[in-house]
């Protein structure tokens, strides 16, 4: 009974790693590798620092497409600083106009 419970814990914490996303820090990569990394993998969380605060690092989820967002989200367009200049990227956003 001991050894099947330390199974599916351990079955439930390395699918839970698996599903996670992964992430990268805007300045350390060209904005190229950004997008192809989004692109092959569906999303990705990008840290970024604050063009209005100095000193504080953001981070956000950005997408492929429209298949990574929720049902009440919408797709949107983003930019991020990377390590060649501006990056363009997309992001998935509350629909405010939904009732």
């Amino acid at each position: 009974m001991r050894y099947r419970t330390f199974s599916i814990l351990a079955v439930a914490f390395l699918g839970g790693r698996a599903a996670a996303v992964d992430r990268v820090e805007s300045l350390a990569e060209p904005c190229d590798f950004i997008q192809q990394r989004i692109k092959s993998d569906g999303d990705l969380v990008v840290r970024y620092p604050s063009t209005r605060q100095p000193g504080l690092i953001l981070y956000d989820r950005y997408v492929e497409n429209l298949n990574q967002c929720s049902s009440d989200e919408q797709l949107v367009s983003a930019t991020v600083p990377s390590r060649d200049g501006m990056c363009d990227l997309r992001a998935c956003r509350f629909d405010n106009h939904r009732h």
